[in-house]
Formats: C-alpha cells, structure tokens, sequence
C-alpha cells in the first residue's frame, strides 16, 4: 500500500448498481473500509483520492467528519433518478475498534455519483479494488 495520490477505475458497463452497504474492520497492518454493492461484480467507476477537508460535493457544506486527513471515494455510476429500497441509508459508520480510521461518511449523491469521505486520524498509504461475488469496493489504509 503506497498510495496518497488520486486513482480512478473506469464503469465497465452502463448499468447502475446502489451502494447498499458500509462496514469496517480491524487488520493486523491496515484498517478497511467496505461498500457493498448491488449485482455480482463491480460494474462502477470510481476516482479516489486525499482531500484538504470534508465538504459536500456539491454544496461545499462541511460533512463533520471526524479526524485529521481525509479520504474521499467518488463512486460513479449509481442510479440517481430513483429511490431505490436497496441503496444505503447514508448513516455515519464509525471505526470503531480502528487504528487509523475515526468514520466513514456518505456526502451528496449527485448526476450518478455518491460521494463517500473517510476520515483519518492522520494521513498514511490507502489502496483501493473491487472484489466479486457479490460486488464490493474495498479501501484499505495502512496503520502507520
């Protein structure tokens, strides 16, 4: 894990799929964080990177999100035109029991995009990946 600058996957296909789900854990070198999402693979783009603060993409409000560097995970390719009952209800998940990571907080969905903000205790090396069955995104960050 040696990331702090911006990486970005292309959609691999025109279908929308919801993020349904957020959670968290502890590993031996590295806190991650989850998005699970709808189908069996990942079908979404996204664009990670560091930011300078937590603000709402794209009314500039501040999200208040805990902690002293921030991570944020842009993903593309969510239907935005409907309520869908899978997608997540957007509530904070804390890092509970993390070494790095204070929270994760859902910011604006806007055009198809749902703004996702880690907040750190201090800034360190992230990774980003998909994994499959069923779809998910996963972000790791490194413990210092």
């Amino acid at each position: 894990m040696d990331r702090r600058s911006a990486e970005r996957a292309s959609a691999a296909s025109d279908e929308p799929q919801e993020i349904t789900g957020v959670r968290t854990g502890l590993h031996e070198d590295f806190d991650r964080v989850v998005l699970d999402l709808t189908g069996d693979r990942p079908v979404l783009g996204w664009f990670v990177g560091p930011v300078d603060e937590a603000v709402e993409d794209p009314t500039g409000f501040s999200l208040g999100v805990e902690g002293e560097a921030f991570v944020e995970v842009s993903v593309r390719g969510i239907d935005w035109t409907t309520e869908s009952p899978e997608r997540y209800d957007g509530d904070r998940v804390l890092g509970a029991g993390t070494e790095v990571l204070t929270e994760v907080v859902l910011g604006g969905l806007f055009e198809g995009q749902q703004q996702v903000v880690l907040g750190l205790r201090e800034e360190t090396d992230y990774r980003i990946f998909t994994l499959s069955d069923p779809a998910r995104i996963v972000v790791d960050v490194r413990h210092p």
